[in-house]
């Protein structure tokens, strides 16, 4: 999983030139380490690389709530799912969940977050935001009256109750009719 690269100098430029050579031509983690050395730090450090380098076994994405209710051929849905593909492409191993690798380049979303990486199932936890102006863009789709924020929205909402409310008084009448 990982090369040990045992050296009295682990820190010399000689040294660290020579673990990038390995890691390149063998695509693995070098780590050079003083074994007669070692201190508790430096085996932590050799466990955390080497429990990073086993292969990711599922990425569970958390989308927002009001996700769940658009159809599956959505514009959104449909970006986020390409977007989901492309970043699969990238990770591979544990270590690969992280920083750069742990992005996506679309408009819609605002950040993915890693919310838990379990490193002995190999199962990590990712949490989605959107920018908030598509979900406002898709409640204007969804009610048919254009929203641009929250003000509006609960504007909106207390209009349709009030006329909820007055077509309830006489919706029985029209029942009958």
């Amino acid at each position: 999983f990982i090369v040990l690269l045992n050296t009295n100098r682990p820190y010399s430029d000689e040294t660290t030139k020579l673990a990038e050579s390995l890691a390149l031509q063998h695509n693995v983690t070098v780590l050079p380490v003083n074994c007669e050395q070692l201190r508790k730090e430096d085996i932590h450090h050799i466990m955390e690389k080497v429990l990073t380098s086993f292969p990711v076994t599922r990425l569970n994405f958390y989308l927002p709530k009001w996700t769940e209710l658009l159809p599956n051929d959505h514009w959104l849905k449909k970006d986020f799912i390409q977007k989901v593909m492309e970043l699969l492409k990238r990770i591979t191993y544990i270590r690969d969940v992280s920083g750069p690798n742990l992005s996506m380049d679309s408009s819609y979303i605002k950040k993915l977050k890693l919310e838990q990486l379990s490193l002995d199932t190999g199962v990590a936890e990712i949490s989605v935001d959107f920018e908030n102006q598509y979900y406002y863009q898709i409640l204007s789709d969804l009610a048919g009256v254009p929203i641009e924020g929250e003000y509006q929205l609960i504007h909106i909402l207390k209009d349709l109750s009030g006329r909820k409310q007055e077509y309830e008084k006489v919706g029985d009448a029209c029942e009958q009719v």
